[in-house]
């Protein structure tokens, strides 16, 4: 990136979609303590990504796995259940 800052570690990372938010932030100079954001890594930073630590197998796994509360609270519901309901209004 061409950002004038310095990168720690830009060689053979592991990172996913989840990183992208705090690294563009602190290519914006925006000052993240503890380097994280969420479940993402700021990649400037000297700290291992979610990837980094699991593995990429691991971290597929749990990133597919489905949450009752997710669907229940967030989505209203599963993806069926909310198609359902939209059909038949």
């Amino acid at each position: 990136m061409n950002t004038g800052k310095n990168e720690v570690n830009n060689n053979n990372r592991l990172f996913s979609a989840l990183d992208m938010y705090p690294s563009t932030l602190s290519a914006l100079d925006v000052q993240i303590p503890g380097d994280r954001l969420g479940l993402g890594v700021d990649l400037f930073s000297g700290e291992q990504t979610l990837m980094e630590q699991m593995g990429y197998e691991a971290f597929d796994e749990e990133m597919t796995k489905r949450s009752d509360y997710y669907d229940k609270y967030l989505m209203q519901g599963s993806d069926y259940d909310i198609e359902r309901r939209n059909a038949d209004e």
